[in-house]
């Protein structure tokens, strides 16, 4: 990278409104380490795969990241919490296969 002469690009513009109000199952659930202690996170199965000329393809799933407490447990009244007493489960790994409603929100990330 030269940063004395350096081009400008446009960044890839990606129509993720289709995918809004779509139903899909949760595929996938696992703890992270984020710059402010451990989460979880929780992904749907994929919405579409978009293909790029020689470039890796972009994989589009929604997600959300739910913060836990410092010793690693659910806050009773957290969002967490409410999340899965929504999709009437007990752990977190039991949201699995559990359906959501594909939102996008102000970032236009996708997430439910």
């Amino acid at each position: 990278m030269d940063l004395k002469n350096m081009n400008k690009v446009e960044a890839p513009k990606l129509d993720v409104s289709e995918y809004v109000g779509k139903k899909v199952k949760i595929a996938n659930v696992s703890a992270i380490e984020t710059q402010f202690g451990e989460a979880i996170k929780v992904e749907t199965e994929v919405l579409d795969t978009v293909k790029r000329d020689g470039k890796e393809d972009i994989v589009l799933t929604a997600s959300r990241i739910f913060s836990v407490s410092k010793e690693g447990e659910i806050v009773v009244g957290s969002k967490l919490d409410k999340f899965m007493e929504k999709q009437g489960v007990e752990q977190p790994l039991e949201l699995i296969d559990t359906e959501v409603q594909v939102i996008k929100n102000d970032k236009d990330f996708l997430t439910f």
